[in-house]
């Protein structure tokens, strides 16, 4: 049995300010398996990391970050003094770590795997709830696995556009449904999310998901472990 994959979402974001430096290294102390962020492109064509569309829910500034340059958008404050970062800050910063990079806006996704292409790296799955950004990842020839994220209500999303070779990411209530479920019964990669309680981090594993994205990291991780261990107690492993 493999062991359930522990993902950062945004970092730790229900402990740190999302998307953020600060959050990213949080996360890989409390032991996770894998990051995830969120990229956007500038108005001059930088690679930034953002879930929202606009800065103003994250932020102390507002408008979208299409409309502003990296400068402007690095002179905000994304939470505790921290900085906007840039997708090629954090991929020469931080270390090698398991990575999701979720492409929020589908034309960042060229400017996305030109950077991987050229600074390669192991363990990167490039995601997208667009399905034009998937193609163009399975398209282009690379060090990376790709990944189709389908939310509530996207169950034909599934069955329009997941292949074999894609890993998927759903929303719990999609887990529910049966093709989600036959799909990781066949031993396709199928991770779950967001994981906000441990009883959430017990279900991924009691079902057999192949992970599942927590906000907060610290929990997931340590829920993990004490079914682990609880798990090598009852089986004598």
């Amino acid at each position: 049995m493999s062991r359930l994959v522990i993902t950062g979402h945004r970092g730790t974001l229900s402990t740190e300010p999302e998307n953020t430096m600060r959050s990213f290294r949080r996360a890989i102390a409390d032991g996770v398996d894998e990051l995830e962020l969120d990229v956007h492109l500038s108005s001059d064509g930088h690679l930034v990391i953002m879930h929202d569309k606009t800065v103003d829910r994250t932020t102390n500034g507002t408008g979208a970050i299409a409309e502003m340059t990296l400068a402007e958008l690095r002179a905000l404050d994304a939470g505790l003094g921290e900085q906007v970062p840039t997708f090629e800050e954090f991929w020469r910063t931080i270390g090698e770590i398991d990575l999701q990079v979720e492409v929020k806006d589908a034309a960042a996704t060229a400017a996305v795997l030109a950077l991987i292409k050229a600074e390669p790296r192991e363990g990167v799955t490039i995601t997208s709830f667009h399905p034009e950004a998937v193609a163009e990842a399975v398209a282009t020839e690379g060090p990376w696995r790709v990944g189709l994220i389908a939310g509530k209500g996207q169950e034909a999303k599934v069955a329009e556009h997941h292949t074999p070779d894609l890993a998927l990411m759903v929303h719990w209530s999609l887990a529910e449904t049966e093709r989600v479920r036959a799909i990781r019964d066949a031993g396709g990669f199928v991770t779950v999310w967001p994981s906000r309680t441990p009883d959430e981090v017990t279900r991924a594993l009691e079902e057999g998901w192949s992970g599942t994205t927590a906000d907060d990291t610290a929990m997931a991780v340590r829920t993990r472990d004490e079914w682990e261990a609880a798990r090598a107690v009852r089986t004598g492993a």
